[in-house]
């Protein structure tokens, strides 16, 4: 599985502008927004990739690949300035 999606139905004025589900009375109280702290990115990160939620398993390309590897061989590493 590479990606997977949703299909989402937005509500649109008169003028045709879509309404962001935030905005729209309907959904409003049915959204949650979850925070991830500055400092627990990293621990998030690495419980997805053992998860099997990585750059590979989203984009099956070679830069997924790349950003993959990266990411699993140093990104515990300085960034070089």
């Amino acid at each position: 599985m590479a990606q997977t999606g949703a299909f989402t139905c937005h509500m649109r004025t008169k003028a045709k502008r879509f309404i962001p589900f935030e905005l729209n009375t309907f959904y409003k109280d049915r959204l949650v927004k979850i925070g991830i702290p500055a400092g627990s990115v990293s621990k998030v990160r690495d419980q997805l990739n053992a998860s099997g939620v990585n750059s590979v398993s989203q984009f099956p390309d070679l830069d997924g690949l790349a950003s993959h590897l990266q990411f699993r061989y140093f990104h515990d590493v300085e960034p070089k300035l």
